[in-house]
């Protein structure tokens, strides 16, 4: 856990470069943690700003989750438990219609990385979303899912988009995946608000 806390934080766009070595200076987790919480801002996340409505998107966003995500978090989004206006989680479970201009795309998206030894692995999942300690991953029951979704909402007058984490033209599961979807592979570093 204190490697993935690490890397949260190696990256975290939140934290002032002057204060980056500060973090990473800690030895324990707990040290670590002791740190984050005493720091005025958000540095890990903005996510209860949102949740608060105190900070808010001007357009809709549409993604998926990348690799270094909170099982537990998606699972409250999916849930609706979580709700930000205009932010949409695209994922297996469900696509989304959009109408723009006279045009009909339809979304599709899979979160996480794609790791071979973890395809049957749901890790602290509860649903089909899989993850653990701060990772994330895609497994065979979600891409069997995803399957399943683009089948029974298949309408030749719409454009299908797959919305990814990991770049379908790097990981030829993926790329053999969007074949069977009938889709556009669109990797989560393109994802463009619609």
């Amino acid at each position: 856990m204190s490697r993935t806390l690490k890397h949260v934080i190696q990256y975290s766009p939140l934290i002032p470069k002057n204060l980056g070595p500060q973090f990473a200076s800690h030895n324990t987790v707990d040290a670590l943690k002791a740190s984050i919480r005493k720091h005025p801002d958000p540095i890990l996340s903005e996510l209860p700003l949102f949740l608060k409505k105190e900070a808010h998107f001007d357009v809709p966003v549409y993604t998926t989750w990348g690799a270094c995500e909170d099982v537990r978090v998606l699972e409250k989004f999916r849930a609706t438990e979580y709700q930000v206006d205009n932010l949409f989680v695209v994922d297996e479970h469900d696509s989304r219609l959009l109408e723009v201009g006279g045009l009909k795309l339809r979304l599709f998206g899979l979160g996480g990385a794609v790791v071979m030894h973890k395809l049957f692995d749901n890790g602290e999942g509860r649903t089909t979303i899989a993850g653990g300690q701060g990772t994330m991953w895609t497994t065979v029951l979600q891409m069997g899912e995803l399957i399943e979704t683009a089948l029974t909402t298949f309408d030749r007058s719409e454009t299908r988009i797959f919305i990814s984490h990991m770049s379908p033209g790097r990981e030829g599961l993926l790329a053999q995946l969007a074949l069977a979807l009938r889709v556009y592979p669109l990797p989560f570093s393109l994802n463009k608000v619609i």
